[in-house]
């Protein structure tokens, strides 16, 4: 039965990282359980990402967000806090604080004095020490953290010393080293080995499985044999720690159940008095023994990462899996970014991307908004989001392509294509859904420059999370927008009149097409226009005032022009104006004595010696099939003729 649910709003990073996987498999699963829908709001980068524009685009999508629409808000804040994004990072806390007036509820790290639901690294950390000291017999260990204003990596360094403690071994705090754990903090502490600034140790100990990888591979280039030498043991089960060279002893942490913990902290605000659902996922968080220790990786353990972290599987062994999803392999294999830029025009491009949707699966729904201006290269937007989005387009639930082809959608004709208030996010949103749902939102920009966002649903139950294809494909969708923004640009001043600002000849032929196949079964008006006495003006003036006569004209043409009529700058001193209508011949005759009066008017308000007046025909018809528009405009081009003819008689007498 269909119902409308109560709604999670979840501000992520980076969905692809095995850290975000398992907090979002635990949110999942206990909103499954209150039968809460889960819209999350995530770039698709890591906050250290080194282009900062590119990172300020993925970040914008935060802005998006109107949490009066949500009953609660879990923020994943310690992978959103790293080195090189702090100033991000402060705005979006300041702006949570201005804009959001729901409960919000963090995980691991504190944000903005939020409730938070920690992980028990305590306990993890405790255990890896215990087996470095008990199983390898080290004694000289090194403690690598993260940043030590840091709860979580207080949290850590507790669990170090709680077994040192206990064990009535002693704690040295210069053997306790600050990181920001990423690989550059394991690599800078294995050059101050090797450079013999540092004792070797026995072990060192890491925060995180990057800044294990880093410090490992850099002491074996270096000739330091790991384990013989130096054992060395990560934290967070990354998929890194068993494709290295040398698989990384690591511990996998309860992450899914702490996420449960914060959806439970959500509930007892949200559903007052309700009972709490305890956490019940199920999760192996012991050790995962890896060569970096000396112990030797479970084999069935080692296969599932390696298969999970392969972005090119067989199809016969996808097969075997039973698994619908997509992987790199196949996203290559599509040509979709050539697919994307061989096309005409933004509309065929919108209609491409719909058509390869389907690289996507599997998902319920996928929505495309883009701004309504997005095309216009002159208007920037780099924070936030208009009054208003298009939705442009709407894919629905497709296992393969065929189930795609019985949608009605046409690059002229798009299903579904409409405007929408932003502060509604997505309309659909709000919909009442037969069971429950989350909602991906994420940025579609181009560097720093937004251009809208893309968002892709799915059952809460579905196994498969944002990932490498889906963050790939975006990309390719990201640079073909802007290929198209710019190849407008390009098409736009190449049929566009530098002198008057209409259209050039080139831009009336091209857009010949359009007209016969929108204005069809209607009157069509092609009415020519031409100066009188242009080289007179220009032989007794000079050419300055000739401009002046044309550009009055061109002004004059412009304001008579309606928005189902274009104007354009034909050559010299002619014009045309081509429209689709009802048009009668009053009606024209009423434009042709205004543009008249306009270039009268404008020559006598400059005070012009000379008078700034035009000749016009025109020829209206049926527009059809067979009709010959290069015909009727000869045949209007000759009536002008006829009309500058009287013109002149009557100068002359």
């Amino acid at each position: 039965m269909k119902k409308k649910r109560k709604m999670i709003a979840v501000l992520a990073i980076y969905l692809e990282n095995s850290y975000q996987t398992r907090v979002m498999e635990g949110i999942f699963a206990q909103c499954q359980r209150y039968d809460y829908d889960v819209v999350v709001f995530a770039p698709l980068v890591q906050s250290i990402h080194s282009d900062k524009e590119y990172l300020s685009g993925e970040w914008n999508i935060y802005s998006l967000i109107n949490f009066d629409k949500f009953d609660g808000v879990i923020v994943t804040a310690l992978p959103m806090h790293a080195n090189g994004n702090a100033p991000i990072y402060h705005k979006l806390v300041e702006m949570v604080k201005k804009k959001c007036h729901k409960k919000v509820v963090s995980i691991d790290l504190p944000f903005d004095g939020s409730e938070t639901a920690y992980t028990n690294d305590r306990k993890a950390f405790y255990e890896i020490t215990e087996h470095v000291y008990h199983v390898h017999n080290c004694r000289n260990v090194y403690f690598l953290n993260g940043f030590p204003d840091q709860d979580v990596c207080k949290e850590r360094l507790s669990g170090y010393r709680d077994f040192l403690t206990e064990h009535d071994l002693p704690f040295d705090e210069n053997k306790v080293f600050a990181g920001d754990f990423w690989y550059d903090s394991g690599e800078q502490l294995a050059e101050r080995i090797c450079a013999g600034e540092l004792a070797v140790p026995d072990a060192v100990i890491c925060a995180s499985d990057h800044m294990a990888v880093g410090l490992m591979n850099r002491l074996i280039r270096h000739g330091i044999k790991v384990p013989e030498q130096v054992v060395v043991t990560g934290y967070d089960a990354t998929k890194e720690s068993v494709i290295n060279d040398t698989t990384l002893t690591t511990y996998e942490p309860a992450n899914a159940v702490t996420a449960e913990e914060a959806v439970n902290l959500l509930h007892a605000a949200i559903d007052q008095g309700e009972p709490e659902i305890e956490p019940v996922h199920t999760v192996n968080t012991n050790l995962r023994l890896g060569d970096s220790c000396g112990c030797h990786c479970d084999p069935e353990y080692l296969q599932n990462r390696i298969r999970r972290s392969l972005y090119n599987v067989n199809s016969y062994i996808k097969s075997m899996q039973k698994d619908a999803s997509v992987d790199i392999s196949e996203l290559l294999d599509s040509y979709l970014f050539e697919n994307l830029v061989s096309v005409s025009g933004s509309r065929q491009c919108i209609y491409e991307i719909y058509k390869n949707a389907h690289i996507l699966r599997p998902y319920k729904d996928f929505y495309m908004c883009l701004r309504e201006d997005w095309m216009d290269t002159d208007t920037s937007m780099i924070d936030g989001y208009p009054e208003r989005m298009r939705l442009v387009l709407h894919s629905k639930s497709a296992t393969d392509w065929e189930d795609t082809q019985g949608i009605s959608f046409t690059p002229n004709d798009p299903a579904g294509e409409r405007s929408f208030y932003t502060e509604e996010m997505l309309p659909e949103l709000f919909e009442e859904r037969e069971e429950g749902t989350v909602f991906y939102f994420s940025p579609v920009h181009f560097a720093e420059q937004t251009l809208g966002y893309a968002v892709l649903t799915a059952e809460l139950s579905q196994e498969r999370k944002l990932d490498y294809v889906f963050h790939n494909w975006v990309r390719n969708v990201n640079n073909a927008l802007e290929m198209m923004r710019v190849r407008g640009k390009i098409e736009t001043k190449s049929e566009i009149d530098a002198m008057t600002g209409l259209y050039n000849r080139r831009a009336m032929e091209n857009k010949l097409e359009g007209i016969r196949q929108f204005g069809k079964g209607k009157i069509l008006l092609t009415l020519v226009a031409d100066l009188d006495g242009l080289k007179y003006i220009n032989d007794t003036y000079g050419h300055h005032e000739g401009d002046y006569a044309i550009k009055a004209l061109a002004e004059a043409l412009a304001e008579c022009t309606t928005s189902n009529e274009i104007g354009i700058r034909s050559g010299g001193d002619e014009f045309i104006l081509l429209g689709v209508g009802e048009y009668t011949e009053d009606d024209v005759d009423e434009k042709v004595a205004r543009i008249e009066s306009l270039c009268a008017k404008k020559g006598g308000e400059a005070k012009k010696s000379y008078e700034v007046s035009v000749s016009i025909g025109y020829c209206l018809a049926r527009l059809r099939d067979d009709t010959n528009v290069d015909l009727l405009i000869e045949v209007s081009d000759q009536r002008m003729y006829e009309v500058k003819r009287e013109h002149h008689k009557t100068r002359a007498s």
